[in-house]
């Protein structure tokens, strides 16, 4: 992640560090901005074991919104 301190000692975050690795899962998307959206899939011979939002997005404050993504094997 990066990060910039401005003069009132605030920290402000431009950027997430790396996303969650999710088990049985390939990602999409490169962009670690605040704001950027990355969505996860499962790989071939798994399947999701329920409907959930598989997108996942850098936040203002660095860090990622999370995602109850289960990839199962078939």
């Amino acid at each position: 992640w990066k990060q910039i301190t401005n003069m009132s000692s605030s920290t402000i975050f431009t950027a997430c560090g790396p996303p969650p690795t999710l088990p049985h899962t390939s990602l999409v998307g490169n962009q670690f901005r605040i704001g950027s959206r990355l969505k996860y899939s499962c790989i071939q011979g798994y399947e999701m074991t329920s409907s959930v939002d598989t997108q996942v997005e850098c936040t203002e404050d660095g860090s990622w919104t999370s995602t109850a993504l289960v990839c199962q094997g078939r």
